[in-house]
């Protein structure tokens, strides 16, 4: 959580691990966060506004792939988020920002650039999304508007190993893992999380398998 950043970016500085370019990217991090949860509990309200009904939508036996790094997980992914018909996948910024009032908006821009402005902006996507980890889109391409798994939902919560890279002294978080966590941190956020997938699986029309 934030207060566990906070003890990261204070051992840092105590210890005089951290440079001024460290601590800049460190404090712009912090800003980020809060400004993306600011903006996302924003987004839920609007949610509750347009779409009152959406907690009644059923997510019906979701599709779990499991298996070890480098077996092909990534391509039985995209395969299945190919068949739009009978499956809706998240999309690395859905994943971010898991809002129905906010894939709304995307679509809406969406149709803009396709309709007026000859796809100017998603021209300007996938060139900012090729300087995204450079080194792995030769391996797993990385894109805003790309299909993703859900580790993006972790990253709040700062419990998935992504998060914690960008940050020194990960000691400092305690436990890192969702099941070290206390049972009360575990049930808020599997309830962000379900609540985070009926979302989707609304806002994608509440027919498809997730």
């Amino acid at each position: 959580d934030m207060g566990a950043f906070g003890a990261s970016l204070l051992e840092s500085v105590r210890r005089r691990r951290v440079n001024p370019r460290m601590l800049t990217w460190l404090g712009g991090l912090g800003a980020l966060e809060l400004v993306s949860r600011t903006f996302l509990e924003a987004a839920h309200v609007i949610d509750d506004r347009i779409a009152p009904n959406w907690r009644e939508t059923p997510v019906r036996e979701p599709v779990f792939i499991l298996t070890g790094p480098r077996s092909g997980t990534t391509r039985m992914h995209g395969l299945l988020a190919l068949d739009d018909e009978r499956f809706t996948s998240l999309k690395l910024y859905q994943s971010f920002f898991p809002s129905i009032s906010f894939e709304r908006l995307v679509s809406a821009v969406e149709g803009v650039d396709n309709a007026i402005l000859g796809g100017r902006l998603h021209a300007r996507l996938e060139a900012f999304n090729a300087t995204l980890v450079p080194r792995f889109q030769d391996k797993h391409r990385i894109g805003i508007n790309r299909y993703e798994e859900d580790e993006s939902l972790f990253v709040h919560s700062f419990v998935t190993p992504t998060s914690l890279m960008l940050f020194p002294f990960v000691e400092r978080f305690g436990a890192t893992g969702l099941d070290d966590k206390p049972p009360a941190f575990r049930r808020r956020f599997m309830d962000f999380y379900v609540d985070s997938l009926r979302r989707h699986v609304h806002a994608a029309g509440g027919e498809r398998t997730l």
